[in-house]
């Protein structure tokens, strides 16, 4: 938003220190006030009388004369009767061309073209720069191209100026914070220079020019954007929650959406170790699950995530090789799930080499319960990301430049790549269990619903049974056991949990729709389990007698296990577990 301070500042700093006249102070701009300042101290002209044409951008023409100004020669150069060989020059700026021209202060584009399209914020510095008597003559004090750092530094790139969109009022800005700078190795201000050379006196200058209008201009400028980022970025910003293996939290973190539909990017770090994650948007409280990660780097601290859901805020990209030092950056993040906190800093080091990256370094006061959330530019273009492991340094946004998006793994994958199973390191449980996990990875010869299954059909009887171990994708494992009998088919699915007792138990008998189907659902305690242990539904849909299907249920519960059974035993070399290691203790 273009210059808001200007609107809204005008009635505060009217009633304030800066010197107006009555009859003028409730209806003028806060630039259009500094504006007439400039003009009253021979620095700045309007296209009239009244209108000093601020809502546009500056013209070549315009910013030498204003460079002219600033080096006190506005006047002389005026009155110049110096020639230049361009033909593009207007009627009134031909004695200001000729006179730089011929005192080497400026170039033409071309042999024959001085230039008469807009000046940017880079051309403006550039000149203003040299009226404080530094150089950009083989780098000596700045090079052409970035004048931003050196302009900062000194004080001469007021905060409200718009680099990306540099208007007339950009100009004022600049001006009017140039008057109180000193000159290169001097302890003399540019407008002591002025007062020096007859451009104006010291009693006009103390009565029209307020030093401390664009700090006061600038604090309030700060509590305006800082609202502005919270209400139109921070619900791009989200908090991460990690879970382990038995759906405990166990860590905490931030990202930020790239695309609406749930693509996002955190820190490596926060998602490393999680079995499982959920992310809450802060200003909402709405919960939504993360699916997997696409793609990740443990050097350069960063993971590109799916979450399930839709129609998310978003953060577009920056450039941080843009940034400068001195430049505000704003980070945005939750420590708790509550509202985005947006901390406001700037940059000391737009590139500082770590051992593995380049960081960008700032102060701004980032805690490691952030990490992960949003470093923005004053555009709110996502520059960086917030890696509290380092308070002030963060990642630059470039490191995901070739990410790719092709295929999602699943976060306990990446955990268990992160954490290896070492022998001794965990229980008998998980130790059973990864053995089964194995066998499926190993032994694979079915995808069911896209998932990894192992299946042996057994001659039973009766006839044959089928037997399969599915692994789901939170890595619990279901037990299958698929029979027919004189021309029905009963499923049983037996869910194992390796970090619970109570297991889940689905059971089919016949294809839904046939006039004998019939559903059940029910739960187990796998330390109380024995095989003769009754099965009883929680939920059942049928017209067939309940008791009667819960002990066909009960029977093929029972054969799923023992099917478990006769996999541990074939597998014995790699450890002698057995049904029970699995929670089912009196499983005999």
């Amino acid at each position: 938003m273009k210059k808001i301070v200007a609107i809204c500042l005008s009635i505060l700093l009217f009633l304030m220190s800066i010197p107006v006249s009555a009859s003028d102070a409730e209806n003028l701009y806060f630039e259009e006030q500094l504006a007439r300042d400039l003009k009253t101290l021979g620095l700045f002209q309007g296209v009239s009388d009244t209108d000093f044409a601020l809502n546009r951008a500056p013209t070549r023409p315009e910013a030498l004369v204003m460079l002219l100004r600033l080096m006190g020669s506005g006047i002389e150069a005026q009155n110049s009767t110096a020639t230049h060989p361009f033909t593009d020059v207007p009627d009134w700026a031909n004695a200001y061309v000729g006179y730089a021209y011929q005192n080497g202060l400026t170039n033409g584009i071309s042999p024959t073209e001085f230039g008469v399209g807009e000046a940017n914020a880079q051309v403006y510095l550039t000149f203003v720069l040299r009226a404080l008597g530094y150089t950009d003559v083989n780098g000596a004090d700045f090079t052409w191209d970035n004048p931003f750092s050196l302009a900062k530094s000194i004080g001469i790139l007021p905060e409200g100026v718009d680099r990306e969109n540099f208007l007339r009022e950009d100009v004022v800005l600049v001006s009017y914070a140039a008057l109180q700078t000193k000159l290169k190795d001097s302890e003399k201000t540019l407008a002591q220079k002025l007062m020096e050379n007859g451009l104006f006196t010291e009693d006009t200058y103390e009565q029209v020019y307020d030093a401390t209008a664009i700090e006061q201009a600038n604090k309030n400028a700060l509590e305006l954007t800082l609202g502005e980022f919270r209400q139109k970025y921070a619900p791009a910003v989200f908090y991460i929650e990690l879970y382990n293996r038995a759906g405990e939290p166990i860590s905490s973190g931030n990202g930020f959406f790239l695309e609406e539909t749930g693509v996002a990017v955190t820190n490596f770090h926060v998602i490393e170790n999680g079995y499982s994650a959920k992310i809450t948007l802060p200003a909402t409280d709405q919960v939504y699950d993360v699916v997997g990660v696409y793609d990740y780097n443990v050097d350069y601290d960063w993971a590109l995530i799916q979450v399930n859901g839709t129609g998310f805020s978003t953060l577009n990209i920056g450039d941080e090789n843009r940034l400068t030092a001195g430049e505000t950056v704003y980070a945005v993040g939750s420590s708790t799930g509550d509202e985005n906190a947006v901390l406001q800093g700037t940059i000391l080091e737009p590139k500082h080499w770590g051992e593995k990256i380049c960081y960008i370094k700032t102060d701004a006061p980032v805690s490691p319960e952030i990490c992960g959330g949003a470093l923005l530019n004053r555009n709110g273009e996502v520059v960086g990301i917030t890696d509290g492991t380092n308070a002030d340094l963060m990642v630059p946004i470039s490191v995901l430049t070739n990410h790719l998006k092709e295929s999602i793994t699943p976060l306990a994958d990446i955990a268990r790549t992160m954490q290896p199973e070492t022998e001794g390191e965990h229980t008998p449980r998980e130790e059973a269990f990864a053995l089964l996990l194995a066998v499926i990875d190993t032994l694979e010869n079915e995808t069911i619903n896209d998932k990894p299954a192992y299946t042996k059909v057994e001659t039973a009887e009766g006839g044959p049974v089928e037997y399969t171990i599915l692994r789901n994708d939170d890595h619990t494992i279901d037990v299958i056991t698929w029979k027919v009998y004189q021309g029905s088919a009963s499923y049983t699915s037996l869910t194992l949990e390796p970090y619970s007792d109570r297991m889940f138990v689905f059971y089919s008998y016949n294809q839904e729709g046939d006039s004998s189907y019939y559903t059940g659902l029910a739960e187990i305690s796998a330390p109380e389990y024995e095989k003769e242990t009754a099965i009883r539904f929680t939920e059942s849909k049928g017209n067939a007698k309940r008791s009667t299907h819960e002990d066909i249920c009960r029977r093929s519960v029972a054969e799923g296990l023992d099917f478990v059974q006769r996999i541990f035993d074939e597998f014995n070399e790699l450890g002698n577990y057995s049904v029970s290691d699995l929670g089912f203790l009196k499983y005999e």
